[in-house]
């Protein structure tokens, strides 16, 4: 019931100020099943603190090596190749509340690291060394999200319902924000080459040379396309016009009617981004005598903009 000027309203309460199940939006419906149950005794009078995780527990496995092989083929030219890699998972619970309600983006994240690199040495003439490195540094990060064998039947989906479970992600005032954002897949390769040719000419050591890096990065990243939707008090006080009953209404409640204060979706496009990078160089180190060195070099390098495969753009 409203004033004559609608000034102010008062909301007639639900029957013993219980929201009946056939009010309920059916996203919410759906949804419920999967919202923890209390499980300790309430803190204070709203019931707050009801919930006790524990032990909550983040699991963490990394595993590693590293392999050299040197070669020499005589006296004057020797090779070298070295691997080193490392690869873990982890899963890493953000909200402290259990599957699928647990809000993450590490869970799992996959870290998987290769670098390899060949040094090849040679002396010319005695006095004049060549030195020539090629590598290779990849990085992996999948960001696949599991939380359980879990897939909500949900009354509807749309077209950014990209990926499953359809979880969009529930932010109640109040409450811990439960379920989990999508996937992300992240991969980067880096290519370089870079020669360098050193000759001592008296009291001068002469360096000149050059490198080259490429650098390539794979972004896949669906970000929020399941939607976020926050729940406030707004829809449910009993004086929606003015702050007269602030502090009534619920967010749960107005999650229940399926009322979003807010709401969003995110999507992201899969790219892949090119950097190349440029140099070369000289540089002399004059030894003026016993305690002095004068290091003077020149050094040009350029690196063009990044280029992003299949004309997308980047900002």
């Amino acid at each position: 019931t409203c004033t004559p000027n609608f000034s102010s309203c008062t909301r007639t309460p639900f029957p013993g100020n219980v929201i009946p199940e056939n009010r309920w939006s059916p996203i919410a419906k759906a949804l419920v099943p999967f919202v923890p149950k209390e499980n300790a005794t309430p803190s204070n009078l709203a019931g707050s603190s009801n919930f006790v995780a524990s032990p909550n527990l983040g699991r963490y496995r990394y595993n590693s090596y590293v392999a050299r092989v040197d070669h020499t083929f005589d006296s004057s030219h020797r090779l070298s190749f070295s691997n080193s890699a490392n690869w873990g998972i982890e899963y890493r619970n953000e909200n402290a509340l259990p599957e699928p309600a647990i809000r993450s983006d590490n869970y799992p994240a996959h870290r998987n690291h290769t670098l390899f690199t060949v040094d090849d040495n040679k002396t010319i003439g005695g006095t004049m060394l060549w030195n020539t490195r090629l590598s290779w540094d990849h990085f992996d990060e999948p960001h696949e999200k599991q939380y359980g064998d879990v897939d909500p039947n949900l009354p509807s989906t749309g077209p950014y319902h990209l990926t499953g479970p359809p979880f969009p992600q529930v932010n109640i005032d109040g409450f811990e924000g439960m379920f989990p954002r999508t996937f992300r897949q992240p991969k980067n390769d880096a290519y370089s080459v870079s020669s360098t040719l050193s000759k001592p000419m008296g009291r001068h050591l002469i360096k000149t040379g050059g490198e080259y890096r490429a650098y390539q990065f794979f972004r896949q990243d669906e970000v929020n396309s399941n939607g976020v939707f926050a729940f406030s008090n707004l829809f449910t006080p009993r004086d929606p016009l003015n702050n007269t009953g602030a502090a009534s209404g619920n967010g749960f409640a107005t999650f229940l009617l399926g009322l979003p204060t807010s709401g969003s979706v995110q999507t992201g496009t899969p790219r892949t981004e090119k950097y190349r990078y440029y140099a070369m160089f000289v540089q002399d180190d004059w030894k003026l005598g016993a305690r002095a060195t004068l290091n003077l070099g020149l050094r040009w390098d350029y690196q063009p903009p990044v280029r992003v495969s299949d004309d997308l753009t980047v900002s």
